[in-house]
């Protein structure tokens, strides 16, 4: 198999298929804008089947990336596996548990990736859930931040965070939101039932669009005109009391 130094980086158009047909995890595929043949096609196809982000690129950005015969294509590897909502949902249900997630709408960091899902594991969350684009790889960087928990609770990579949420809907999950407006404070929302926490973009928070899909809205205590805290701190305030509440504290 064509890799490069980079142990995640394989290029050449059958080795990166060879990825698909052993079941290696891939994070993403980048292809060199106008790449033709039926290699090409193949490969477009399973990245849509195993909801693989693709990126166009010129051919000058791929030769940057590798010096060896890419063929118009190259692949990260993923250092875990992605799971499906359609998969996780039913089990959670039938394992009888009230299923308890976190969403991350645009969260890039892999650090606050990393540390969001060691929260996450801590707190009892039965799994984290990303869009395919505006997402933190779960890179070896992700990995170490997150002291080894992204390699023990379930990610469940999705086309779009709204068709994400509005499947969350359908399975009976509440969706509650992270932002300095919020109606109330955690504590006065009931998180014992089937709930997801979604947690908005470094910097920007939760998108307008994605605000609209949830059922409400909590805020966290801060004083003063403290603007806001950290995403992945946000997001372990608001864990740690619902894993209160769960263990009927």
């Amino acid at each position: 198999m064509s890799r490069s130094k980079r142990h995640d980086l394989v290029f050449g158009r059958q080795p990166v298929l060879s990825l698909f047909e052993a079941g290696t995890p891939v994070e993403k595929v980048i292809f060199q804008r106008g790449a033709t043949g039926e290699a090409i096609v193949a490969l477009k196809d399973l990245c849509k089947r195993f909801r693989v982000p693709m990126q166009a690129v010129p051919r000058e950005a791929l030769a940057r990336m590798t010096s060896g015969n890419h063929q118009g294509v190259l692949a990260y590897t993923a250092e875990i596996g992605y799971q499906l909502l359609e998969d996780l949902l039913p089990f959670l249900y039938e394992e009888g548990a009230s299923p308890f997630l976190v969403a991350l709408d645009g969260v890039t960091d892999v650090r606050n990736f990393g540390a969001i899902a060691r929260t996450a594991l801590g707190a009892g969350a039965h799994g984290l859930v990303v869009a395919m684009r505006d997402a933190a790889p779960a890179n070896s960087e992700a990995i170490k931040a997150s002291a080894g928990a992204l390699l023990n609770i379930p990610v469940c990579r999705e086309l779009t965070m709204a068709s994400a949420l509005e499947q969350m809907q359908q399975h009976g999950l509440l969706r509650i939101g992270l932002a300095a407006e919020g109606e109330h404070f955690p504590w006065q929302e009931d998180l014992t039932v089937p709930f997801v926490i979604v947690a908005g973009a470094e910097g920007e928070g939760l998108s307008s669009a994605i605000r609209d899909q949830l059922d409400l809205v909590v805020k966290l205590p801060m004083p003063g005109d403290f603007d806001s805290y950290n995403v992945s701190v946000a997001v372990a305030m608001l864990a740690y009391e619902a894993a209160k509440q769960r263990q009927g504290g």
